[in-house]
């Protein structure tokens, strides 16, 4: 929720060509979420607000997906969630002081998975479509970006720390991740940044073992 921390992770994350395009400055965060309340336990979104560097608007909609295991129909749900951000946008800034309809925004997806498993999930709707070559010209297509942190070494999570702590916490915090000497690494380095660090990485912890099948902590 942070704008800096938000601009490093569309910075590292974004491919470099869209990376490149965009304005310098930290992303604005629009409120709201898109995601169901039935799935909120699964998924967290947020939707920021930039420019490219020719001064056109941009959104970027980023999915933190909490599965643990890959869910292929994922392509389509985000074809779902784009459709609102921007039928949103065009309903709050879709038209110019005198009337006239602006221009859609570009919109730009970025998935962030941190499940056990490989991410194995085509990453664009039309590689997700069983369509014969002739009829994939006329189909729905749209690419996302895709970070998946359990194949990202600890090191090359983020060069921006408060952020590559944060990511720390989503890769190894969930149950059965991490063993005790890397939650201990992750806490100091948590709290090296501040309570309310520490405190983020305790609650996530916390909240995760409550989730134990088990119902008992290891």
């Amino acid at each position: 929720d942070k704008p800096g921390n938000a601009g490093a992770l569309l910075r590292e994350r974004l491919p470099a060509e869209v990376a490149a395009l965009l304005a310098e400055e930290p992303p604005e965060l629009l409120p709201g979420s898109f995601v169901s309340k039935r799935l909120r336990g699964h998924r967290t979104d947020r939707l920021y607000r930039t420019r490219t560097r020719a001064g056109r608007p941009a959104l970027v909609y980023t999915l933190i997906e909490h599965k643990s295991a890959p869910d292929p129909r994922l392509p389509l749900q985000l074809l779902g969630y784009q459709y609102q951000v921007l039928e949103h946008w065009d309903r709050t800034e879709g038209r110019a002081p005198d009337g006239t309809p602006r221009p859609l925004p570009a919109l730009v997806t970025l998935v962030v998975y941190h499940g056990s498993r490989p991410w194995t999930v085509p990453a664009s709707l039309g590689a997700a479509t069983d369509a014969d070559e002739g009829l994939r010209p006329y189909c729905l297509d749209f690419r996302y970006s895709l970070a998946d942190l359990g194949r990202i070494p600890d090191a090359q999570l983020s060069q921006d720390r408060r952020l590559r702590v944060g990511l720390l916490i989503l890769k190894h915090g969930p149950l059965g991740r991490a063993d005790r000497r890397q939650l201990l690494r992750i806490a100091r380095q948590a709290l090296s940044l501040g309570h309310d660090d520490l405190a983020t990485f305790l609650y996530y912890l916390l909240a995760d073992l409550t989730d134990d099948p088990r119902g008992q902590l290891a």
